[in-house]
Order: structure tokens, then C-alpha cells, then sequence
């Protein structure tokens, strides 16, 4: 097999896989705007913080399931929280009071990102420490229920002289800390639901890998076409998207038996992890396969007969 139909196929599957990531990539943000993903996570993320933890649920599987898409990541139940019913109205009426601040949510509704600054300011204010000597500072703290926010509070207060400009910036710390762990949990979430998506998409394409690859080094000429259209890393213009699109060519869809199709399965599984590897990662393959293409030296022409 020719180097140069080798690296064309390259070029082709992994602008195949591009096309699908994008796809992927627009279907997931579309479903995390009207879900509200974000904004459900940090508000399980702040109710940890606060320890104001509702009762816990005890789903089936298919509940579950259907949570984990609909709600987004599930956060773990915080230990050592107050058992007492009374201790656990007031974190939910702290809870409560803290993300209706206008510093927290501007627009009447959860939203999916807090500054830490204005959390650090409204938490303080809920407490009623801003304008708070410090004797007083120290008894709304230790006011509160037993438990992490209130260890933390009184550490932070201890370290800042009972000073409330040095007792936000520490606040506004301990917020960031907290925030960096929540979005490795959203992120890591966020990575198993693209690959679910990813696999959802390529199995109604049956975009599997094993069928794209047994196209493009056919002698088609589709590696080529598609090689081209990605000359020097530029966009993919129409007449990429065309082949890859067009259901004659890799896409074949599922019909007949099931039985025949169990390699092309396996090349799905492949594709799926592949897309979900996200669209800027192939953009830089892309890129780099382009790159040594075109540094490939040129076939010469054959001589004309005299």
C-alpha cells in the first residue's frame, strides 16, 4: 500500500471523527443549557459545603439512571452532619437564604457560576457578620450547628484575628478550594456522558471504525478527496461533509442480520472512545497529518512522448 494512501486515510478518519465530536460536543451543551446541568451540580456542591444535605434517596436502577442524565453528577453525602431535625432546618434556612442573595443569584435562579468574592460577602451577610464586632462575630459562628462550616468558619475567623475583610478573603479561599474539587467531579462526569453520547450517535450511524477504514483504503478515492479538503489544516468545506454524510460511503446504518455486523460493532465501541476524545484533539491531528502531507514530496509526471 502506498505511504501517501495511508496517511490519506488518517487524514479521512480522523476528520470523521471531528465532524462526529462536534456533533457530540453541540448535542451535550444543548442538553446541559435545558437541563441545567451546571447549575445543579453547584447547588449540590454548595449544599455540601453548608452540610444543608436533604433527606437521602433510595432509587432503583432505572431511577438512578435516569438522575444521573437528568440531574448531572450525584455528589457524595458529606459525613459527620448534624442528626438533629431542628440543626438541619437551619442549615436548609442558611442554605436557602444564601443562594436567594442578590450577590449569588442576580437573576432569581441557581445559577451555574458564584465568584468567590460574592460568596464570601453573602455568606457573611446571611450570617449577619458583616457589620459584627468581634465578640459577635464569634458567637454567630459558634451559633451555628456542629460540623464542618462551622470547624471551617472558626478556623477562618481564628486565622484572621476575628477581622471580617481578612475572614472573606479566607472565605473566598476556601470557596475556590472547594469549587476546583467540584469541577473535577463535573468534569470526570461530564467524560462519561460524552462517551455515552458518542456511542449513542455512532451505533445509529454505524459510524464504526473498521467499515471507515475498509472505505478509505479502498480505491475509491475518498481518502484523497477528503485529504485535499483538509490541505494545509483549513476548515473542511461542504464537499468533505458531503462524503462523510453521505450514507453510500462509511455510514451504512443497521439492516439484515445482527450476527454480520459484530466486527462493525466492535469498530463503534472504537469510534465512540475515539469521538469522545472531543473535537480539538482531532482538529490537532488534523493539523499535524496535514502538515506531513504536504511535505511529502510531489509524484513527478511522466515523461510526454515525442
Amino acid at each position: 500500500m502506498p505511504g501517501g494512501s495511508f496517511l490519506d486515510a488518517i487524514i479521512g478518519l480522523a476528520l470523521t471523527y471531528l465532524v462526529l465530536a462536534m456533533s457530540v460536543s453541540a448535542i451535550q451543551e444543548a442538553l446541559s443549557g435545558l437541563l441545567q446541568w451546571r447549575a445543579r451540580t453547584l447547588a449540590q456542591g454548595l449544599r455540601c459545603l453548608l452540610q444543608a444535605v436533604p433527606p437521602s434517596e433510595h432509587p432503583n436502577l432505572l431511577q438512578a439512571a435516569t438522575a444521573w442524565v437528568l440531574r448531572g453528577p450525584r455528589l457524595p453525602v458529606p459525613p459527620n452532619g448534624p442528626a438533629d431535625p431542628a440543626e438541619r432546618a437551619h442549615l436548609e434556612a442558611l442554605y436557602q437564604t444564601l443562594v436567594t442573595h442578590p450577590l449569588v443569584s442576580a437573576a432569581g435562579r441557581m445559577p451555574s457560576y458564584i465568584p468567590s468574592d460574592g460568596f464570601a460577602t453573602a455568606l457573611l451577610d446571611t450570617l449577619g457578620a458583616l457589620a459584627a464586632v468581634p465578640a459577635e462575630l464569634h458567637d454567630r459562628i459558634d451559633a451555628l450547628p456542629d460540623g464542618r462550616l462551622k470547624q471551617a468558619l472558626l478556623t477562618l475567623s481564628r486565622e484572621a484575628g476575628h477581622d471580617v475583610t481578612v475572614l472573606r478573603e479566607g472565605l473566598a479561599h476556601w470557596f475556590d478550594h472547594a469549587m476546583d474539587q467540584l469541577s473535577g467531579v463535573y468534569r470526570r462526569w461530564s467524560a462519561v456522558l460524552s462517551f455515552v453520547l458518542a456511542l449513542l450517535v455512532t451505533m445509529l450511524l454505524n459510524a464504526s471504525t473498521v467499515g471507515i477504514l475498509r472505505d478509505l483504503l479502498g480505491a475509491n478515492g475518498h481518502a484523497a478527496a477528503l485529504a485535499d479538503a483538509f490541505a494545509g489544516g483549513a476548515i473542511p468545506d461542504t464537499v468533505a461533509l458531503g462524503l462523510i454524510a453521505d450514507p453510500g460511503y462509511w455510514l451504512h446504518g443497521w439492516h439484515g442480520a445482527f450476527w454480520p455486523h459484530m466486527l462493525d460493532l466492535a469498530g463503534c465501541l472504537i469510534t465512540a472512545f475515539a469521538v469522545s476524545l472531543g473535537a480539538p484533539f482531532w482538529f490537532g491531528i488534523l493539523g499535524a497529518a496535514s502538515d506531513i502531507r504536504s511535505a511529502e514530496p510531489k509524484p513527478k509526471k511522466a515523461p510526454r512522448a515525442t
